[in-house]
């Protein structure tokens, strides 16, 4: 029970571990189900398998090439986290983990709010952690599961706003960013360039929409054009 988003790949959907409501109840279970019958469940406990009990409180999650991903956001005791979990969607048993605040020597790379991927890349989006919001976008090559580059929105587009993102999507040449709330609720979309991923760009919906109520955002989309906020 206690699941924050999902995907599909190959014949299967994915759900993605985050809180069954038992105190501090994070945990690491992933349930896949074939999408064919709809009948067939299947269980990944990636805390067990990779024997870390951080590995637990997903935040949802993505699959890109052979793998399925697990984007970090708590774990055991409430403590907010930034390992990355990977595991083999065709054995569903083999688990690989990034830790990016080691890897990249930042501590503030905790508590993400979504993930998608792109091109060679693998995206976090920068939600909460450890009691502060967050805007730093983390990405991951997907290739080797081990190189970590940081893209600070608020210092890049010099807006101490941009922070507290809850999803985000690629379209085209550019990541896009879900404004949920930096205290006080936020309305403005940040896209960032993917090919340089250091280009930042705003745009606030309830200014532009002359609507003060278009303010905190859950997830969004792209299609057809267009991108959607939910």
């Amino acid at each position: 029970k206690g699941f924050s988003g999902g995907f599909a790949a190959g014949g299967y959907g994915y759900l993605v571990p985050h809180n069954n409501g038992v105190g501090y109840g994070y945990h690491g279970n992933v349930v896949r189900f074939d999408l064919a019958t709809f009948t067939v469940v299947e269980v990944l406990d990636v805390a067990t398998v990779a024997n870390d009990t951080a590995l637990k409180g997903f935040y949802d999650g993505f699959a890109a090439g052979d793998y399925g991903y697990l984007v970090p956001y708590a774990s055991s005791g409430g403590a907010h986290g930034g390992k990355v979990v990977r595991f083999d969607l065709a054995t569903f048993s083999v688990v690989t983990v990034l830790d990016v605040a080691t890897v990249a020597s930042d501590t503030t790379l905790k508590g993400f709010g979504g993930g998608f991927a792109a091109g060679d890349y693998g995206y976090l989006v920068p939600k909460y952690g450890n009691g502060n919001y967050r805007g730093k976008v983390v990405r991951f090559d997907l290739a080797t599961f081990t190189v970590v580059e940081v893209l600070d929105v608020p210092t890049v587009a010099s807006d101490v706003t941009l922070k507290g993102f809850s999803g985000g999507f690629a379209a085209g040449d550019y990541g896009y960013l879900v404004p949920y709330t930096s205290y006080p609720t936020s309305a403005k979309v940040v896209r960032f360039d993917l090919a340089t991923f250091a280009e930042v760009e705003v745009l606030n919906v309830a200014t532009a929409a002359n609507d003060h109520v278009l303010k905190g955002f859950w997830g969004g989309f792209a299609t057809d054009g267009y991108g959607y906020l939910v």
